[in-house]
């Protein structure tokens, strides 16, 4: 039986007939390390199977950008190393043992050194070279998605990790990438903050950060209860409130939110997995972005039938598009898109793999 799709707000992921080629490289303030023992993979590692029938299991690449500020001595990756992060990228590492639950694994395409200088990068705690961090201001967001657009690799289609000396009043940050409009290149960010304290959680708080990339909000947080949040993806009805909002839990009253918990279980130190780090809503969104990313770049030239970023299409390839409807919508109206949805798809024989509703948001 088909269901209406948007009561309030859609997301969708729907496969059709083409795949887009990589973008051009561009030229960027980055050089690729030579690291000891390490070859870039020439194709992807096995993606773990998939127990959930609505997952597809898939393989991302992780470029990793060590972020070195102009005429500073501080050199990150001597802190958080190649081999560190290798070693947490690998097969049996708590990263991919948390994505697997999600049918995805990740994986170390290269490393690489960038620069920037302080005048187009503000460093916000000069103390400890920190940047400032894009949760707490609207300029350091926007900082994030230029960072992202400069820096982020126009060949690869995967997790963009940038990794700081320091970022101020947080260990990390991440966002989901888009393939809309200018700016909507995501990232995943951490600093040396996790090395810190008698239990380092380098690779919890990079599982959390790409879970961010990857669409999942958090799932409560660790001090009092947040009214009015608006990123609501995956929460539970239960914080659903009488006039529409979401007040996000907190993490005292949610022991069954894990890796995508405010502090990303920091709090929890010394934590052993337990299998169910992510939710069955978390497992589905994440799964149906990762699937997105991989097969979609951020070219955003509009040029051909698939609108901003999908390049010039080949013939027999798979094309992937995710969309957003928002909402509110009255239910007649959702059923009207619902209904001619569904003979566009049939069409053009594609079919959609995900799709949830929420919330509205910004």
């Amino acid at each position: 039986m088909r269901r209406a799709l948007i009561p309030l707000v859609g997301l969708a992921a729907i496969w059709c007939v083409a795949l887009v080629p990589a973008a051009a490289a561009e030229s960027r303030p980055c050089e690729v390390m030579d690291v000891a023992g390490f070859t870039a993979p020439a194709a992807a590692p096995n993606a773990p199977a998939a127990s959930d029938p609505t997952l597809s299991s898939v393989s991302v690449p992780v470029v990793v950008h060590f972020m070195k500020l102009m005429g500073s001595p501080n050199d990150v990756s001597t802190k958080i190393t190649p081999q560190m992060l290798i070693a947490h990228f690998a097969e049996g590492g708590r990263v991919n043992a948390i994505w697997a639950q999600a049918a995805v694994r990740l994986y170390v395409q290269r490393f690489e050194r960038c620069t920037f200088a302080a005048d187009t990068m503000p460093i916000a705690g000069v103390a400890h070279e920190e940047i400032a961090s894009p949760a707490h201001s609207a300029a350091a967001r926007q900082r994030f998605r230029q960072v992202a657009n400069d820096y982020n690799a126009p060949d690869v289609r995967g997790v963009d990790l940038y990794v700081w000396w320091g970022i101020q009043r947080n260990g990390g940050y991440g966002d989901r990438w888009l393939d809309e409009g200018p700016l909507r290149a995501g990232a995943a960010w951490i600093d040396t903050d996790c090395l810190s304290g008698p239990f380092p959680f380098c690779d919890l708080i990079l599982a959390h950060e790409i879970g961010h990339f990857f669409g999942l909000c958090h799932g409560c947080d660790i001090g009092q209860a947040i009214p009015g949040v608006t990123c609501v993806r995956c929460l539970p009805e239960t914080m659903r409130q009488a006039d529409g909002s979401f007040t996000l839990a907190s993490c005292d009253d949610t022991p069954d939110v894990r890796i995508m918990r405010s502090d990303n279980l920091v709090g929890l130190l010394p934590y052993t997995l337990t299998g169910a780090e992510l939710t069955v809503c978390e497992r589905r969104l994440a799964n149906s972005f990762a699937n997105a990313r991989v097969k979609v770049t951020n070219n955003t030239r509009r040029d051909d039938m698939g609108g901003g970023g999908m390049g010039e299409l080949q013939d027999t390839e798979k094309h992937v598009v995710m969309f957003e409807c928002k909402g509110p919508v009255d239910p007649a109206t959702a059923a009207q898109f619902s209904q001619e949805l569904h003979k566009l798809l049939e069409k053009f024989n594609a079919q959609i793999t995900f799709d949830m509703t929420g919330d509205a948001e910004d």
